[in-house]
């Protein structure tokens, strides 16, 4: 969604809006896929008009068409508690999502940020020792990138192997997911249950969250705005995000019908 279907101000324009519609009346069926909680993806998809599943925090959490369960995965009480012991310790701004719901550490200024990227959002302020205990569906912390980046290398060598899958999805973010986890798992999981092919589905993204799912799908593309990584991996390249990059991967999918 962010950097690939929603433009620089994070919103949906009318010739996104038209071309989601008219692919689907040409019988694609449309999955959103982000590394948002299920929530702030729901109203985006009801502008949109988008029928088909979710695949929500990056993987974690999979609904159908029907917004029921598909997949809920989430991370061991142990890693979660030790994530949120260290955002505490170094004064990190900490979101951690469990199911439906999103805890924030506080409505400050990274609180304020978060809600105004994520617009439909009514997070629980929920102080670091209230979060220990909670079941994780995945922790993120944000702040100054130069910050989310020392952090990254930094629990990338202290978090043992098998303890959580780590993603970056804007600069200053940096999130922690249950081990194996990602777009790509996720959108393998809606496809299954869908009776989908990998050969029939496609997919398009603009960064590092993005990888795994542009890899795994049978089609793929790139938005121009996206990191090098994702365009090496991606079967093609389309338009910048704010050039109609979304509307030009559609017309290519359903050509491909």
């Amino acid at each position: 969604m962010d950097g690939t279907l929603l433009n620089s101000s994070r919103e949906l324009d009318q010739e996104t809006i038209h071309a989601v519609r008219d692919a689907q009346e040409a019988g694609l069926i449309i999955c959103l896929a982000s590394g948002r909680a299920i929530s702030t993806i729901l109203p985006w998809a009801e502008v949109a008009g988008i029928e088909g599943p979710i695949v929500s925090c990056n993987g974690a959490y999979v609904v159908d068409a029907d917004r029921n369960e598909v997949h809920h995965d989430h991370l061991a009480g142990k890693t979660s508690d030790h994530l949120i012991q260290f955002g505490r310790e170094n004064q990190i701004h900490t979101n951690v999502y469990s199911g439906l719901d999103i805890h924030f550490s506080s409505l400050g200024s990274y609180g304020q940020e978060y809600m105004r990227r994520a617009r439909f959002i009514s997070p629980i302020e929920t102080d670091y020792e209230e979060m220990l205990g909670l079941t994780a569906t995945k922790v993120l912390y944000m702040g100054p990138a130069e910050q989310i980046d020392e952090v990254h290398a930094h629990l990338e060598d202290s978090l043992s192997d098998g303890q959580a899958a780590i993603v970056r999805s804007e600069a200053d973010y940096v999130e922690f997911l249950p081990f194996g986890i990602n777009k790509g798992a996720g959108l393998m999981k809606a496809a299954a249950h869908l009776g989908i092919a990998q050969a029939e589905t496609a997919a398009i993204g603009d960064y590092w969250n993005d990888l795994e799912m542009i890899e795994w799908a049978g089609f793929s593309a790139a938005v121009d705005n996206a990191v090098d990584g994702v365009k090496d991996a991606a079967d093609v390249v389309v338009p910048h995000h704010d050039q109609g990059g979304a509307v030009a991967f559609l017309e290519q999918v359903v050509a491909r019908l």
